[in-house]
């Protein structure tokens, strides 16, 4: 996870990733969201899998078994590594989910129970070549997902399907709260929050007009509240003596915030703030105005107390969120001062990286572009890239954090089923430091005694679109 200072030129990379999220999040941001400097390619017709058949002439031509795949099936397929190699349409129960327009791959899905639970078994196709890029598992009563199969080897799949089945998120994992009678708090779900899960508070509170084609909001804004879980950078809250001063983190877009206060005497450092969604655009009420619906100035937005928990140097924290209209400023505080977390982050990082494979590739081979750590703690390293050239050097999120042993640098292995990077590209400008930070304690842990180096690839990029990868890497040592 990156804290990004770059004095370069921000240039998006249009992509199109699966997030996969904290213990497999469903959500959006989470399977794995990230393709940072690969160049994707153009749209193009539908796969020729299904070329110029209307659909229900495709399911009778792919589907030519009886036999419908199961999920012993899938585990047999994945324990053996076969998944990409695997002829999906030879079973009788895939479903063609709906293209969406622009879309790079095309989304095929086999709905299946098992253990008195539903899952999804997604598989994406390239709509240019039909080559089977991703499978990935989903469960449907939370919003679970882990990735199963992947082309891209920089995606890491998840490893044991078996105890993904097994275990399910509960928010009394983290935490418990007592709330007001005649309020109550759902199960946990991958798709609450910021792309890291969390739970709603029920009732709803705002209800939103038009079909589901309008509404510039998410669930979370219509509730009575929620819990959410964050994962942050060292500078997405400043501290001071021990007290939660100040989010410097901008999580939503169409929303205005303004600090209230911090807050003591709970069971972590903690701050209030009132927070305002905008549940239309200006588009939505227009369109809705035509059809004869009128909406109030104050039904366009909800209000809520935000209440934001973090620990100084903890890559984990989450908040409560209350609607305005149903709790005051002292209501909310007090239900705050109810919350209680069940175990802390240091408690869940006992587990420490190890070296998996060699990393054999070239690096600093680029004459006139480097990069270098700053400063480095067992958790966090600065960085900065310098290009003293006149070449287009362009830069993602996406890292390998390697060990040096016996001579050979290792990748280090991840902590969680579910990492990915952000798909953004930054461009260098000539002679001007591009700084950057990586906070790692949430894909490896704290790094114990040693000598390590932070690898990056970056593109020369040309003016007819091609590109030529080069990996940079800048050591550092941990006594």
């Amino acid at each position: 996870m990156l804290t990004r200072r770059t004095k370069g030129i921000i240039a998006i990379i249009v992509v199109v990733a699966i997030n996969i999220i904290v213990s497999c999040a469903r959500n959006s941001n989470t399977i794995s969201d990230t393709n940072d400097t690969q160049e994707e390619s153009s749209v193009g017709e539908e796969s020729n899998i299904h070329e110029e058949m209307p659909d229900d002439e495709t399911d009778t031509a792919l589907s030519n078994t009886s036999e419908s795949l199961t999920m012993d099936m899938i585990i047999t397929l994945f324990n053996e590594g076969v998944l990409g190699d695997t002829d999906f349409f030879t079973y009788d129960n895939w479903e063609r989910e709906d293209l969406i327009d622009g879309a790079l791959n095309d989304t095929y899905s086999f709905y299946i129970y098992y253990n008195d639970e539903e899952y999804q078994v997604g598989l994406s196709y390239s709509i240019e070549d039909n080559e089977l890029v991703e499978v990935y598992l989903s469960r449907i009563s939370d919003g679970e997902r882990c990735l199963l199969y992947s082309t891209d080897e920089r995606y890491h799949t998840v490893d044991s399907i078996e105890e993904f089945l097994n275990t399910k998120t509960q928010i009394s994992d983290w935490l418990t709260i007592e709330l007001p009678e005649g309020y109550t708090l759902s199960e946990y779900d991958a798709n609450v929050g910021i792309g890291w899960g969390g739970a709603y508070i029920e009732p709803q509170a705002y209800d939103v007009q038009g079909d589901d084609t309008y509404g510039n909001y998410v669930i979370d804004w219509t509730m009575s509240g929620c819990i959410g879980r964050l994962y942050v950078e060292p500078d997405d809250f400043l501290f001071k003596n021990g007290m939660l001063t100040e989010k410097q983190i901008r999580l939503w877009n169409h929303t205005s915030e303004e600090k209230v206060t911090t807050l003591a005497e709970l069971d972590k450092p903690a701050i209030l703030y009132h927070i305002n969604h905008d549940l239309y655009t200006a588009g939505d009420i227009g369109r809705l105005e035509e059809q004869g619906i009128s909406i109030t100035p104050e039904d366009t937005t909800s209000d809520y107390w935000y209440i934001f928990f973090a620990e100084e140097g903890e890559s984990e924290a989450f908040y409560l969120a209350l609607d305005q209209r149903q709790f005051t400023r002292a209501e909310a505080i007090d239900i705050a001062k109810t919350v209680k977390f069940t175990q802390s982050q240091s408690d869940e990082n006992v587990m420490k990286a190890v070296p998996t494979e060699i990393f054999d590739k070239p690096v600093n081979d680029l004459d006139g572009v480097s990069m270098k750590v700053t400063s480095a703690s067992p958790t966090f390293a600065s960085l900065e890239i310098l290009n003293s050239t006149d070449l287009q050097i362009r830069y993602g999120d996406y890292y390998d954090l390697q060990v040096f042993q016996n001579g050979e640098w290792y990748s280090l292995s991840y902590l969680i089923d579910d990492w990915g990077f952000t798909a953004i590209g930054y461009d260098t400008i000539k002679n001007v430091p591009s700084e950057f930070g990586i906070n790692w304690e949430l894909f490896h842990g704290t790094l114990s005694a040693g000598d390590y180096r932070i690898v990056k690839n970056i593109s020369d990029r040309k003016e007819n679109g091609d590109f030529t990868t080069y990996y940079l890497a800048a050591e550092f040592r941990i006594d």
